[in-house]
């Protein structure tokens, strides 16, 4: 398996740089494959979760992605501090249950 630290870097350096977060789509665009942003997820790297979207008045679910403080510690550190290879088997993302009654217009 080829070393993700570089692609990790890059990674971080986004989600450093977006203080709500970044979209699974907006890492897409950036080129990131969905193996490394899980791989930054199961290292404790960065945190995901799905959130409500208003999108043509309808709500959609968004997963959002954001850099942990070991994140931090991790994209300002000296080289060679991110792990090189992502775990085995990376934990499915679970879907986030929302209330029917959520109004995203308040």
């Amino acid at each position: 398996m080829p070393d993700q630290s570089d692609e990790w870097r890059r990674a971080l350096e986004v989600l450093a740089s977006s203080p709500e977060g970044a979209t699974k789509a907006l890492l897409f665009a950036h080129g990131f494959t969905y193996k490394a942003i899980t791989g930054l997820v199961d290292f404790g790297l960065a945190t995901s979760t799905l959130e409500p979207f208003l999108a043509d008045g309808r709500i959609v679910e968004v997963t959002r992605f954001r850099i942990t403080e070991a994140g931090r510690v991790a994209r300002i550190g000296p080289e060679g501090s991110l792990p090189s290879r992502l775990p085995a088997e990376a934990p499915q993302l679970k879907p986030l249950a929302i209330d029917s009654s959520f109004d995203c217009t308040a």
